[in-house]
């Protein structure tokens, strides 16, 4: 069950990054609501399965403490395009 609905999870945030990109010049962007809606949501789910999976690192030694992982502001300037190319 949990896995079914990190899969469905999972593809909501593909389903949003792929309807969500746009055109817009690198002086244009900015962090949209949902993308931090989104950012922030990821970040929790990773934090409660660090914390909670039973196969965690910290579930498996009773001393280890695990406290929420640390991360760096957003920042438009790691935003950018790219082309995948298939490989067959």
């Amino acid at each position: 069950m949990k896995g079914t609905i990190l899969t469905f999870l999972l593809f909501i945030l593909l389903t949003f990054v792929l309807f969500s990109c746009s055109e817009k010049s690198e002086d244009e962007l900015v962090i949209s609501d949902d993308y931090m809606a989104t950012l922030l949501m990821e970040r929790a789910e990773k934090d409660f399965n660090l914390k909670n999976d039973p196969h965690s690192p910290f579930n498996r030694d009773p001393d280890a403490k695990y406290d929420k992982l640390k991360y760096f502001d957003p920042d438009t300037n790691y935003i950018f395009k790219s082309i995948l190319y298939s490989y067959e």
